[in-house]
């Protein structure tokens, strides 16, 4: 199952235009039933921050899927990218997005 798929091009619309999220959420919760505002942020930033990194290294010609659920299991990959290498060979990345906070990280006495 495919939560939002497109060109590289469609998905930079979609970023600049800040549907991606709202795009996202809404056939997730079509599919899935559910829906948390922790998941919409996530899409939200990382996505636009993914988006940035595509610009930078002058990505157009790939494909993308965004929350790729896995068959017979319930685990989805976060986005899978398709293109071709420098060399003409098709390739796909996998890509898994990551939030961190730092808000539960210490400080020893010899850090701060």
């Amino acid at each position: 199952m495919i939560i939002y798929q497109g060109s590289v091009e469609e998905f930079n619309q979609d970023v600049s235009q800040n549907q991606i999220a709202d795009k996202i959420a809404a056939r997730f919760e079509d599919i899935y039933h559910r829906l948390n505002e922790r998941e919409y942020r996530s899409w939200a930033i990382s996505l636009a921050l993914l988006n940035y990194s595509f610009i930078q290294a002058g990505l157009k010609n790939n494909y993308l899927l965004v929350e790729f659920q896995l068959p017979y299991s319930s685990r989805r990959i976060d986005v899978l990218l398709f293109g071709k290498n420098s060399s003409g060979e098709e390739n796909v990345i996998i890509l898994e997005l990551k939030q961190w906070s730092n808000q539960e990280v210490k400080l020893s006495d010899a850090e701060g």
